[in-house]
């Protein structure tokens, strides 16, 4: 078995800025040396994240990243916003101005629940992002839902 070289045997961040060995501008590469230093050195996960710009929970998040996909391309940045396009149809953005138009009491909470009794399921806020879309300003207003619930039972 062989033992991890000390802090002043690993050549860190410090010495490859020095030396301009790598080009650590690469966000890739400067997570793979900030992996490979923790993993070389033993030094704790908060002293490198620390020395790379990184905060603990993005560190872990990395390295479970690579250990669970074995590939340099688990370090890479990852798209963010939705994975799957919009579940809201042109059909149903028509379908919720209408109801609206025709009844503009009607709050986001009410407009999702006739919605979802005519088959479609969507949520309030779907419903809010739809209006807004289509330039109704006020859509977010219209009461909360229990005060919808108690309009229909009483």
């Amino acid at each position: 078995m062989s033992a991890k070289p000390s802090k002043g045997e690993y050549v860190g961040l410090k010495q490859l800025e020095k030396i301009d060995m790598m080009a650590l501008n690469d966000k890739v590469q400067r997570v793979y040396e900030m992996l490979r230093e923790y993993a070389v050195t033993g030094c704790s996960v908060t002293e490198v994240s620390r020395e790379y710009g990184y905060s603990r929970t993005t560190f872990y998040e990395y390295y479970h990243r690579l250990n669970e996909e074995r590939s340099l391309l688990a370090l890479a940045d990852r798209p963010r916003g939705p994975k799957n396009p919009s579940k809201v149809t042109k059909e149903v953005e028509d379908r919720i101005v209408e109801i609206r138009k025709t009844d503009p009491s009607k709050s986001i909470y009410d407009i999702a629940d006739q919605v979802g009794k005519e088959g479609i399921a969507i949520s309030h806020m779907s419903v809010s992002r739809v209006l807004k879309k289509r330039a109704f300003p006020d859509s977010g207003r219209g009461g909360s839902r229990k005060e919808g619930r108690k309009k229909e039972r009483g």
